[in-house]
């Protein structure tokens, strides 16, 4: 599955707090993505405790979509798919057409 996993680096917490983080480097993009994808829609457990994924981001990354959120709820609400692209740019798919809509731009081909 992976290669390497690691708790990450924090304080140590205090007995009966929240689990901490790990960090696993997958040997495969392949096994990674079929990972992640399975943990959208199943509950991952080991022993009695959940798992929870969440892609490693970059912290510029993060704010860019908490920013561009309310953007994504609309095309969230008008059933339009989305991705997240490098580089940030947000990418929607309808009707056979896709959009790219990269910081500074306006949103109105999307919506």
């Amino acid at each position: 599955m992976g290669d390497k996993a690691h708790r990450a680096l924090r304080i140590k917490r205090s007995e009966g707090a929240s689990p901490c983080d790990v960090i696993i480097h997958f040997t495969t993009t392949t096994t990674k993505e079929a990972i992640v994808k399975y943990s959208r829609d199943n509950t991952l457990q080991y022993g009695n405790t959940e798992i929870t994924i969440y892609q490693d981001l970059y912290p510029a990354t993060l704010q860019r979509r908490k920013e561009w959120k309310p953007i994504a709820e609309l095309l969230h609400q008008n059933d339009i798919r989305y991705t997240w692209g490098h580089h940030f740019k947000l990418m929607a798919f309808q009707a056979g057409k896709s959009h790219t809509l990269l910081p500074g731009e306006e949103p109105d081909p999307f919506l």
